[in-house]
């Protein structure tokens, strides 16, 4: 396993502290008890929990239920929505997945579990990649569309071209931008 390098005397807690803080991806630590042992300020604005809503001591029960009641689950009984997901939790699965939030923001959620019986899950906010994604989705659509048009156009022309050639009695010849034949009709006999 790999270890962690920390410089010794350093301050560990305060080391994490900063690290908790300073950190653009939302984490938390759930116990196995399913208590929440760490939430960083980054998992409240990405899950927009306002300070007051979840209380000195959440249990992941009550970010669950906060959850449930304010929506972000979509339709449906709060208290089931609370039920599903706590037992889902309670299987401490690994788990990678994307939830979009009322506001839009995409959430990718990665839970892995811990060797005390709990689990660590990152939350990043990948809506500028999803809606990068959706749009080169969309250009290159609008592309192969231009390039299939195109082609049509091209063929057409072409077999205008060679219907002309072939129509034509007295013989013709077509040729290239250095001047070698690359298409000729003789002349039909009389």
């Amino acid at each position: 396993m790999t270890r962690h390098f920390i410089r010794d005397g350093s301050d560990k807690s305060s080391l994490l502290g900063c690290l908790m803080e300073t950190m653009h991806q939302g984490i938390t630590v759930i116990d196995a008890d399913l208590n929440v042992v760490l939430l960083n300020a980054a998992a409240r604005r990405l899950l927009n929990f306002p300070d007051d809503a979840i209380g000195d001591n959440p249990t992941m029960e009550d970010l669950i239920r906060f959850n449930a009641r304010r929506g972000d689950y979509g339709p449906g009984d709060p208290e089931e929505q609370v039920r599903e997901r706590l037992e889902r939790a309670r299987r401490f699965e690994p788990h990678d997945f994307e939830r979009v939030r009322p506001d839009g923001t995409i959430l990718r959620i990665q839970g892995t579990p811990t060797a005390d019986g709990g689990f660590v899950t990152i939350y990043s906010d990948v809506t500028r990649e999803r809606t990068q994604e959706q749009e080169l989705r969309e250009v290159r659509a609008q592309l192969e569309e231009r390039l299939d048009d195109r082609t049509r156009e091209l063929k057409d022309s072409r077999d205008l071209l060679l219907n002309a050639i072939n129509a034509v009695k007295d013989g013709m010849g077509i040729a290239d931008q250095r001047g070698r034949v690359v298409r000729k009709r003789e002349a039909d006999p009389i």
